[in-house]
């Protein structure tokens, strides 16, 4: 069979192929059914036509058979990872999931990230980075705390990063700026992404909305404040 599973036909073999146009037909995947073990071995076909060492002047074909199963199903597990991923980060349409690399570039934007903030993932994967969706005078207020706490200067994309790489993570609570204008308080968690080395490829980013969370509290403030008013009076 094909790759996509149709059947190959005789004529389309690459030794087929080969004799017939006198050419070198190489890389061609196959998919062949092992009836012991009940399963598709794949093989990587290279056909070469020659008529070195051929008294008669007949056509001769070299073919080369490499078993690439073991690749196989390597590669259609990691395509499997990554449409999971792909469903995952679709399907969360209520939360923000924004990752970057290690210098701060985004280099994931999901659907929730397009509801809270505004923009578009076309419009922020490999060209912004988060910077933009941060008040500024927040940022520096943060990065004062923490130069404070390290010793030493921390700014820039260094504020969100920081402290995930030593904790492991962080939840702290920021204010995101949506393409319009308006301030949206969110709960952000930042965490480290590691390769199989253990090095660091770049940083995840998840939010959540929690202007609903801070008006509640706003309001049971106000009514604590109304009933210790009351209770003086």
């Amino acid at each position: 069979i094909h790759e996509g599973g149709s059947d190959f036909p005789v004529h389309e073999h690459p030794a087929s192929v080969a004799l017939r146009e006198g050419h070198a037909v190489t890389d061609v995947v196959m998919g062949v059914w092992h009836p012991v073990a009940a399963e598709w071995n794949w093989m990587r076909i290279d056909a070469y036509p020659s008529n070195v060492g051929s008294s008669d002047g007949q056509q001769k074909i070299y073919a080369v058979f490499s078993d690439i199963t073991a690749q196989r199903t390597s590669e259609m597990a990691v395509r499997q990872t990554r449409k999971f991923l792909s469903d995952v980060l679709a399907a969360a349409s209520e939360v923000s999931i924004i990752a970057t690399d290690r210098d701060g570039l985004i280099t994931v934007f999901n659907k929730g990230a397009e509801r809270l903030l505004g923009y578009g993932a076309a419009d922020m994967v490999g060209k912004r980075t988060p910077a933009v969706l941060h008040v500024p005078d927040e940022v520096l207020s943060r990065a004062k705390e923490l130069s404070t706490e390290f010793g030493r200067p921390i700014e820039g994309f260094r504020v969100f990063v920081e402290k995930p790489e030593r904790d492991g993570s962080e939840t702290r609570e920021w204010t995101y700026v949506h393409s319009e204008g308006r301030h949206i308080p969110v709960s952000l968690v930042v965490t480290p992404m590691h390769d199989a080395s253990g090095e660091i490829t770049g940083y995840l980013g998840i939010a959540e909305n929690i202007t609903e969370r801070k008006a509640a509290e706003q309001e049971l403030r106000e009514s604590e404040q109304r009933f210790r008013s009351m209770l003086e009076t």
